[in-house]
C-alpha cells in the first residue's frame, strides 16, 4: 500500500488545501452580525456597502436592521472585510468594470409569516422611507 506524500516545498506536486481568503471569515461575521435583519418599521432599516471593487467603491450592499444589530460593530467588520477584499484584489491582479453599484436603500417588509425584515429596496430612500416619484 502506497502512502500519499504530504505537501511540502520539496514535494510541490502534492495537493495542499488552499488557504481560505481573509475576507471569507469576516463575511461570515458580517452575516452573523446582521442576522435576520428583523424590523418593526422602516426607520430601523439601513444599507451598508460591502466588499471592494478593484477600481474602488463597494461590490454591493446589504440590508441591516438597527433593531438587533450593533451598527458600530457592523461598520468595523465591513471596513476590515473591504480592506481584505482590496488586498485580495491587488494580489490577484483583479480587474473591474469600474461601475459603481447604486445604493438600493432598504425597506421593512412583512414576510408571509407576518414577521417583518429589512430587505434591499430598488427605489431611492431617505431615512428608511421610500421617496415619492415627485422627489426622485
Amino acid at each position: 500500500m502506497k502512502s500519499k506524500a504530504a505537501a511540502s516545498p520539496s514535494n510541490p506536486t502534492s495537493a495542499a488545501p488552499k488557504a481560505e481568503p481573509a475576507s471569507a471569515q469576516l463575511w461570515r461575521e458580517i452575516k452573523a452580525e446582521i442576522g435576520d435583519a428583523e424590523c418593526d418599521g422602516p426607520q430601523q432599516c439601513h444599507t451598508i456597502g460591502v466588499g471592494a471593487k478593484a477600481c474602488g467603491g463597494p461590490e454591493g450592499y446589504l440590508a441591516w436592521s438597527s433593531k438587533n444589530t450593533d451598527g458600530k460593530k457592523l461598520k468595523s467588520l465591513v471596513e476590515r472585510h473591504s480592506a481584505a477584499r482590496d488586498e485580495e484584489n491587488r494580489r490577484s491582479g483583479m480587474a473591474s468594470n469600474c461601475a459603481i453599484p447604486q445604493d438600493p436603500g432598504a425597506v421593512c417588509v412583512a414576510e408571509p409569516s407576518g414577521r417583518k425584515v429589512c430587505k434591499l429596496g430598488s427605489l431611492p430612500t431617505f431615512g428608511g422611507q421610500v421617496l415619492p416619484k415627485s422627489a426622485q
